[in-house]
């Protein structure tokens, strides 16, 4: 149960970071490698970075301390994470088939964590 809740906070930590990259993004023309270079220091892509560096050290502390084969599939939840964010901060829309595509990760997350 540990490493369930170790890994969920790592794949908020995750998602987190994408949703700061998709908002930074918005504000940023990236159609040459100065312009990719200087979107790295819009507000948002900065701290996405930042949050990532930080979930990258803390996913480290959890692999030292857990089997690779049952902490790895658990980041699956950064999927099921992802959609909730994106639909409801992002306002995207979502197919049926992700909807289902989502449950069965759900499904999956919860056989690889049951002992």
């Amino acid at each position: 149960m540990k490493a369930i809740l170790l890994v969920l906070l790592n794949c908020i930590m995750l998602v987190a970071g994408q949703f700061l990259w998709k908002i930074g993004l918005k504000e940023v023309e990236i159609n040459s490698i100065s312009n990719a270079i200087a979107a790295i220091f819009n507000k948002y892509i900065f701290s996405g970075l930042f949050i990532y560096m930080i979930a990258t050290l803390y996913w480290f502390y959890i692999l030292k301390r857990f089997d690779l084969t049952k902490v790895y599939p658990l980041q699956s939840m950064s999927y099921i994470i992802a959609l909730v964010i994106g639909v409801l901060f992002l306002n995207e829309n979502v197919s049926k088939n992700t909807i289902i595509g989502t449950i069965i990760i759900f499904i999956g997350v919860f056989v690889i964590s049951y002992k």
